[in-house]
């Protein structure tokens, strides 16, 4: 979702990957999951990488405070919660677990990757099984 990140610059890969979900913070949210479950039926996809990366704006978000300034604004408070978080490494390996225990991801490769925006450097974070 941030338009400073060239994912395939950072990964070395030539195109890109073949098909690209991006989020504010690179979340793995019922949706992400939804969408990576189709794809895995329809587009047959066998390896997944949940990235990261320094610097994100959902990094020390507080999602009540938010809720309630936007319930402040409109009137109405969101169904949906933000999904601020302290630790990226520690929301990627939350993040890659919710993955394993999607049944409809069985036999897929599920990799983790903290994108270093400064140092331009994608880092793999262990996401023990």
């Amino acid at each position: 979702m941030d338009p400073r990140i060239k994912l395939a610059s950072f990964a070395g890969v030539d195109g890109g990957p073949d098909f690209l979900i991006t989020n504010a913070g690179g979340l793995v949210t019922e949706e992400v999951r939804r969408e990576l479950g189709l794809s895995r039926q329809a587009l047959g996809i066998y390896e997944i990488w949940v990235v990261m990366h320094t610097d994100c704006q959902m990094q020390g978000l507080d999602d009540n405070s938010l809720l309630a300034s936007i319930e402040a604004e409109t009137g109405r408070r969101p169904t949906w919660t933000p999904g601020g978080f302290q630790w990226p490494e520690a929301e990627l390996r939350l993040g890659i677990a919710r993955l394993r225990s999607e049944r409809l991801l069985a036999g897929v490769t599920l990799r983790g990757f903290l994108l270093d925006l400064e140092a331009g450097r994608l880092e793999e974070v262990e996401c023990a099984a």
